[in-house]
């Protein structure tokens, strides 16, 4: 079987604790900067799969042009020893992109892939924090 995709979580920053389980603190939808290009120090993300062992796959951050801005993780999967026959076995991908230019506002996403194929696209809006000037708003 391939891999698959469970979650995929944008945040502040992710803590992982002494077990391996992660916690994604200041979870966010979109992202907004009064400026461009704008840099974030710190980009967390938890991405959850299932796979079989020996999986290939890779964790990457896209612009809007879906030119890969940073590799977040990549690895092969290797499941415990105690795994039954055709049970795949499921993990958490945790990890940060530090700092992350975003060059422009537009659509950037998470990409999970296994080699060449794209196994998930999570999309989250980088936005201009500027007031909007729509005609109606204030101005009558």
């Amino acid at each position: 079987m391939a891999i698959r995709h469970l979650y995929t979580v944008v945040c502040d920053y992710v803590v992982v604790g002494q077990d391996g389980r992660a916690t994604a603190v200041g979870i966010l939808h979109n992202i907004e900067f009064a400026q461009f290009p704008a840099t974030k120090s710190l980009l967390g993300l938890v991405v959850g799969l299932v796979g079989d062992d020996g999986d290939e796959f890779r964790v990457a951050l896209e612009g809007p042009d879906e030119r890969s801005i940073a590799e977040v993780s990549k690895g092969t999967i290797a499941a415990p020893r105690d795994l039954r026959e055709n049970q795949q076995w499921g993990f958490t991908v945790a990890g940060a992109v530090t700092p992350v230019v975003f060059a422009a506002p537009g659509i950037y996403a998470v990409t999970v892939w296994e080699g060449a194929r794209m196994v998930h696209r999570y999309p989250f809006g980088v936005l201009s924090g500027e007031p909007s000037q729509e005609v109606g708003d204030d101005e009558r």
